[in-house]
């Protein structure tokens, strides 16, 4: 018999004992509960090589807590992984990873230094089913790689069971862990687990691991990955690196734990039998601050003695930053109404406890209940209402003034009624800073490029609500080259000829908010809308079962912008922009507020004529972070080139209060995003301001 048959046989034949071996230990073993100093399982959610909860490089039943994230990166020749996992809900764990294959050129003929090396992107899903009990190990789902081409895909049944101090796993799965990769799938989401589940159990093979954790900073590792490295032609490396004749020398892999701290996870491994792993990973609960909020406590001062109380009133939101102030004082009810704009606070709840608390300091014993009402782009957003005397009163013991809140009636989601009052308006010209970093990895520009910038807005209000926008975009770090030809109908894959300019006029438009009462709100705007595109823009949204859906119309009516000219239109190097485009869409916003999840549905008429739908999926964590990822469906048919038909826009982004970062009060946001930048498929029209997603981010930061 051939010598590499014979050992290939007594390799098999290894697993298949070593699989029914552990079968048998887990069942007996079964009967035994979980007993250590965590609670079952928690010690043994560690990153795989690839991100997901595993050992090395296969998963096991755990996820990652809800709002965790965990950010790290592995080397595993010739891999290297940069991954995030997030746990967006309890069970349910979503990986972001993007896969690096050294020696593999990124693009045939293009230089390693304008490029650089192969990278893949893809999404992994969890979601475990069971929790671990007494009697029952933990059961989980998982997909990997389900969209595009597909390099790393499969489908996978994990269970998980903790008899301290080892934990037990065993699995079942196609694709990379079966007999046959799957093909790409650029049209939809490929999961054959639920769409041909007869082919999914002919072609998968059983996987297992057991890892020994005697301590909460060291442990032990050995899995069984039943990848077979020779048999991936999809994958590039498997042409450069693996022996298409030859499989890997053991299936078997080997790694050690080292948690030196909470945030600090250090895995090396040693896999197939002649590869060195190292995986370095920090998980994060992205729902705490990363540093406390400082609030500043008003001090009514003796020299104030000789101001009306409207002055005093004044002087003390002022001291806040709310600007249009306006108020209605009732002697005989002994009742104030008070009105103004929050500039400061980045949550409107905390903005109406402080005012209050301060109206509380400045009250002569004149008021009993005062009534504040919140704006935001001028327009009310929150209603508190309060019982000064009761407040004050609370407010002499350090635990009264924490939990003055409690004793405040704070309405967000419901119709807010306004009274007619003359308004002073201290902020006639304000400004604001958005920062943001955004990447992107194609084949269409030819290499890694990258922004890092903000856009500085100066605003001057002539009225309520009306706004003269100004915004100058400058970047810190840009390296966008332009490409050498248009696609068919370039919307935003012309892109670069805007943005290799390191500083540029984004906006230059007037806009008009309006609150209409019954919880309708509008909005039109005209200008320069953004740094691609100007025209006039129009929203109107309307918001139902206490902020549980808002349904929203708009549009646009825009021409593209000149590249060389900051005020003209239509010159734009190698192609000739259409007349003008327009887009309308009806969008759906279905708020879930007990898991702090929205999903908003745009249905209608994109920037390209492409009509469909856009899906986005925001998580919204306690300290204002917010998670989105999108993905379209639309009719490409109108496109003539390869790259946008039956293309689906997808992407992921994350947007983190800057208040959370330097402990000071700031609406300030910084934004990051990685999106394919060369595609013109469901495109649409920047906003300086989108209701939805305003109205929608209010609901969710107010909401107690």
């Amino acid at each position: 018999m051939d010598k590499n048959k014979k050992r290939g046989l007594w390799d098999e034949a290894g697993a298949i004992a070593a699989v029914f071996g552990f079968i048998a230990i887990l069942f007996f073993y079964c009967l035994m509960p979980a007993r250590n100093s965590f609670s079952a399982g928690k010690r043994f959610i560690l990153p795989s090589n690839s991100g997901f909860t595993g050992i090395m490089g296969i998963p096991n039943a755990y996820t990652l807590p809800n709002n965790v994230l965990r950010v790290g990166f592995s080397m595993e020749d010739p891999y290297r992984k940069f991954y995030l996992t997030y746990g967006l809900l309890p069970n349910l764990e979503i990986t972001a990873l993007q896969t690096e294959i050294m020696g593999v050129d990124g693009l045939p003929g293009v230089p390693l230094n304008e490029y650089g090396y192969y990278k893949d992107k893809l999404f992994d899903f969890k979601y475990q089913f069971l929790d671990e009990s007494k009697w029952l190990p933990a059961f989980a789902i998982g997909i990997n790689d389900p969209i595009g081409n597909r390099l790393y895909a499969s489908q996978y049944l994990v269970a998980s069971k903790e008899i301290y101090p080892f934990d037990f796993t065993v699995g079942f799965g196609n694709g990379r862990y079966g007999t046959t990769p799957l093909p790409p799938d650029d049209k939809g989401f490929g999961a054959e687990i639920f769409t041909h589940p007869r082919s999914w159990l002919k072609q998968s093979m059983f996987f297992w691991g057991i890892q020994y954790m005697p301590s909460k900073k060291f442990g032990l590792e050995i899995a069984y990955d039943p990848t077979e490295y020779q048999n991936q032609p999809q994958d590039p490396a498997d042409q450069n690196f693996f022996n298409n004749d030859m499989p890997v020398p053991s299936k078997y892999d080997f790694g050690a734990v080292y948690r030196p701290w909470k945030w600090l996870q250090i895995q090396a491994s040693y896999q197939r039998g002649n590869t060195v792993s190292l995986n370095v990973s920090m998980p994060l609960n992205v729902s705490k601050p990363f540093i406390r909020v400082f609030h500043p406590q008003y001090v009514n001062y003796a020299f104030s003695a000789n101001e009306t109380l409207s002055e005093k009133i004044i002087n003390a939101m002022e001291f806040y930053d709310f600007s249009n102030i306006g108020m209605k004082i009732d002697k005989k009810r002994k009742s104030l109404y008070l009105q103004m704009e929050n500039n400061q606070f980045f949550s409107d709840r905390t903005a109406a406890i402080y005012a209050i608390k301060a109206l509380a300091k400045v009250n002569d014993g004149k008021i009993n209940r005062t009534d504040v009402v919140i704006e935001d782009n001028y327009v009310p957003i929150l209603e508190a209402k309060a019982n000064l005397k009761l407040i004050k009163s609370l407010m002499s013991t350090i635990k009264g003034a924490n939990e003055a809140g409690e004793f405040m009636q704070i309405t967000v989601e419901r119709d807010i009624r306004t009274v007619p009052v003359k308004t002073k308006d201290n902020r006639i010209i304000s400004y604001k800073i958005s920062p943001s970093f955004a990447t992107s990895e194609n084949d269409l520009f030819g290499r890694f490029q990258y922004y890092l910038g903000a856009v500085a807005y100066g605003i001057i209000h002539p009225w309520t609500g009306g706004s003269i926008v100004a915004g100058v975009g400058a970047d810190i770090l840009n390296n966008f080259t332009t490409i050498t030809s248009p696609l068919s109908i370039p919307v935003r894959s012309d892109m670069p000829f805007y943005m290799e300019r390191r500083l540029n006029l984004n906006s230059l438009m007037f806009q008009q908010t309006a609150y209409f009462s019954h919880q309708i709100y509008g909005k039109i705007a005209a200008g320069l809308l953004e740094y691609e595109y100007g025209g006039i823009n129009a929203q109107l949204d309307k918001v139902l079962f206490n902020g549980n859906i808002i349904l929203g119309l708009g549009g646009n009516i825009v021409k593209k912008r000149s590249v060389g000219d900051p005020f003209g239109f239509g010159s734009v190097p190698g192609e000739t922009p259409l007349n003008h485009y327009d887009t309308y869409f009806l969008t759906s916003v279905f708020n879930f507020k007990r898991l702090d999840i929205s999903l908003k549905v745009k249905t209608g008429r994109f920037l390209a004529g492409d009509y469909g739908s856009e899906f986005f999926l925001t998580k919204y964590m306690p300290n204002g972070v917010e998670f989105t990822g999108w993905y379209s469906f639309t009719n490409t048919s109108m496109f003539t080139d390869s790259l946008n038909r039956g293309y689906h826009d997808l992407g992921v982004s994350v947007s983190i209060p800057l208040r959370i970062i330097i402990g000071m009060e700031s609406k300030t946001r910084f934004n990051y995003s990685a999106t394919p930048w060369d595609r013109d498929v469901a495109q649409d029209v920047n906003q300086y301001l989108d209701l939805s997603d305003f109205l929608t981010g209010k609901i969710f930061v107010d909401k107690k």
